[in-house]
Parts: C-alpha cells; structure tokens; sequence
C-alpha cells in the first residue's frame, strides 16, 4: 500500500507570496494539489516593516490555498527570496592529532565543517545552508571531495556559506506562528528549486539555475554535482515593470498587466506585431508594441549582461557542458531565454517542475513554492561534498568504529 503524505510550501518574496499543497506518495511520485498567490505586505525591501500586516498576508495566503484544496494547513516549509540572503566562502583547518598523524574519520570532518561554520558567520546571521567546497589534508587539495580514511596531520575544509540575519529570520517564522502555523524549517528558495529542476547529471556536467523574480535574479552555478557559486543580482521584474510604466506614463499595475501580456524581449517580435488598445480612465488608448519593447530594453540588457558577467567572472564558464536553466516569472517573458542565450553563448532552457500538475497554468512561477513542498523531506544534501549520514544503524556502527580509531 502506497503512504501518502501532503506538504505546503511558501515562498515569500518582496512583491509576492505564493504557496503551493503537493501530494507525495512512497515511490517519489508527486501531484500538485493547488497554489495560490497573493501580494506581500509589511515588508519593506530587505526588513519587516510592520509585523502583523506580513502575519495577516502569510495568514490570507494559507487559508485561500486550503480552501482551493479543502484540507486544512499547519505546518509549512518555507522559504525566502535573494533579497533576504547572503553568502560567502569560509575556511578552516583543525589538527587530527597533538603528534603523529591518523586516518581521518567522519568525526573529523564533522568537526572542521563545524569549525568553517563558526568562523565564517558573525552573530547577527542565522546560517541557512553549508556546502564544502574541497577538503585538504595536510595542505594538500583533496580532489575526490571526500578524505575520510586518508592518513594526516591536518584537516582544512572550503564551504560556501549561504545566511540571513539572525533578526529578519525570528520575525519571518514569528509572523508565521502568530496566526496559527508552524515553519518546519526555512530555505533559500532558488536552491530549493534548483534542486527539483536541475537533474544530477546535469549539476555533474556544470550548470547554471537563474531565478528571475520580482526584485532579484539569484544565479547558482554548479559544477561536479556541488554548488560552486551564488550571486544576487538585484534586478527583476518590477524593473522591467517600472520603465514601462515611467516610459508611457502609466500606472505600475496597468504596466504590469501590459508586461504579462504583450511585452517581448526581442526586437523583431515587437516589430511584427503593431498596436494594442489599452483602457485609460473612460478612453481607450493605442500603444505601439515597439515602445513597449524600447521600455523594456535598457533593463533586459542589464539584466542578460549582469547574468553573462557572472558566468565569466565564475572561472568555469568554459566547464558549464549543462548549459543554463532559468525559472521563476522572468522565464516566460517572450525572447527572454533567448537573450540569455544569444548573450552568453550556452545553451539556455526554461525551468520544469517534476511533479503532476492538475489545472496549473505558468507552474514555473511557482516553481519554488512547489519544490518547497516536495522538498520536506530533502536535507539538500544533494548539493554537498560533505560525506551524509548512511541511516541510524550504519551510524551507529560507524561512530563506535570513529571511536576505536580514535582511542586505539
């Protein structure tokens, strides 16, 4: 008999909070249940500007999707958007023994993991996730990524730390727990989503995953199934939004359904396609699709050419056989992909959801609220070179074995 089990996902971001109910069965198969999204509140860009409006607009959300899916909602894993995150590499070494040497055990990479973790971050920030890098022992790179059983005198260890503030996470989770939910945990929601789009090969072969919201694209790069590189690049959608609306002089919410609709990101598109008539107060009012496309250029071109420079100041831009995938609203923007790609020149495709869809239009656009949700039960350890746990009584085992060896 199959288990079922069904988890929630929410995915705050600065202009937007979307949720989504997936229904996981033993096997691994998925089905999304419903989503929903509706506009954040009470923040104000990378801080909580009023609590209790951001509780009220995490409650609404909820309380909309469980009555789309007619279950009721509790607990959540949520997640948190580019504007609320940092990262930075860290380094640390630890000694194996006071004299001599000894074969390295998972006690020891335990330990100088920790060590970069407690180094690396200040006591203002919550850490979120760790990624070692590469190990070395005795200063020497160890380039199968896992050392355990190597003989040393010394441990060292590179992680790529990924953190918030320590205050901006206590308000986020007590804004959740003020209206009656309980966050399991929280994520950096583009890692949780490339972890669902992106298949392993591909991370082997050297990718790039592009979440392109509202205010943020945040870029991650992976190479040998490791996540190498992150970076923010503080442009969006409400970007591209705001020169529409500043260059035809139009409300921001007219310009963003006009945006949704009709904008293109190539030129000859735009020329093909004439006028659109658009309601204005009691009148209707003729826009040409080209001034819709020369709006919007000068941001599409910052944008591609941030995502391009990223890349080749990564170091592995001629390592990236995988070429790139691009997610969240930005990637249905027409001829956006195609930007990408004409620009950087790799291959770039959009972002898939590999769970069943039912009556789910644009899911990439929830592509973070749903691999939240199919993700409960994930560590994100797939992203680690750091050795993981092999089940509760092989660890028993190995630990008593890391023991002798310690002692004997």
């Amino acid at each position: 008999m199959m288990r079922e089990r069904i988890y929630c996902g929410l995915d705050l971001g600065s202009q937007s909070i979307k949720s989504s109910a997936v229904k996981t069965r033993s096997g691994g198969h998925a089905e999304i249940l419903g989503v929903h999204e509706s506009p954040t509140v009470g923040l104000k860009k990378t801080s909580i500007a009023d609590l209790n409006e951001l509780s009220e607009a995490i409650h609404q959300n909820l309380k909309n999707l469980a009555k789309k899916i007619n279950l009721k909602i509790k607990d959540i894993q949520l997640g948190i958007g580019g504007h609320f995150i940092e990262s930075r590499y860290s380094h640390a070494v630890v000694p194996l023994l006071d004299k001599g040497g000894k074969a390295i055990t998972r006690g020891d990479i335990r330990n100088v993991n920790q060590h970069a973790r407690l180094l690396g971050i200040k006591m203002e920030e919550e850490m979120l996730h760790d990624f070692p890098q590469n190990y070395t022992v005795d200063d020497i790179i160890n380039t199968s990524s896992d050392p355990l059983g190597l003989y040393g005198r010394k441990l060292g260890v590179n992680s790529l730390l990924i953190f918030t503030k320590v205050a901006l996470a206590s308000n986020i989770i007590r804004a959740v727990n003020q209206v009656g939910f309980e966050a399991s945990r929280m994520t950096f929601s583009s890692l949780c989503c490339a972890q669902h789009v992106l298949n392993k090969k591909s991370r082997n072969d050297g990718c790039i995953f592009i979440d392109v919201g509202a205010s943020t694209a945040d870029i991650l790069i992976f190479k040998d199934n490791v996540l190498r590189q992150i970076d923010i690049i503080h442009l969006g959608g409400d970007h591209v939004t705001k020169n529409i609306a500043q260059s035809l002089n139009l409300p921001f919410d007219l310009a963003e359904d006009i945006k949704k609709s009709y904008a293109v990101a190539l030129a000859d598109d735009a020329k093909k396609t004439g006028e659109i008539l658009i309601k204005r107060d009691a009148n209707y009012m003729p826009i040409r699709r080209e001034k819709i496309y020369e709006a919007i250029e000068p941001e599409i071109t910052k944008l591609v050419n941030a995502i391009s420079n990223t890349i080749q100041s990564s170091g592995l831009s001629d390592k990236l056989a995988g070429g790139i995938v691009v997610g969240g609203g930005g990637a249905l923007l027409p001829g956006f992909i195609e930007r990408v790609e004409e620009t950087t020149k790799m291959a770039s495709m959009m972002g898939r959801i590999g769970a069943a869809a039912s009556g789910v239009n644009n899911a990439v656009v929830f592509g973070a609220a749903i691999s939240l949700a199919q993700g409960a039960t994930s560590r994100l350890a797939d992203f680690s070179v750091s050795p993981q746990p092999r089940g509760h009584v092989k660890n028993v085992f190995h630990r008593i074995r890391e023991l002798y060896e310690e002692y004997f």
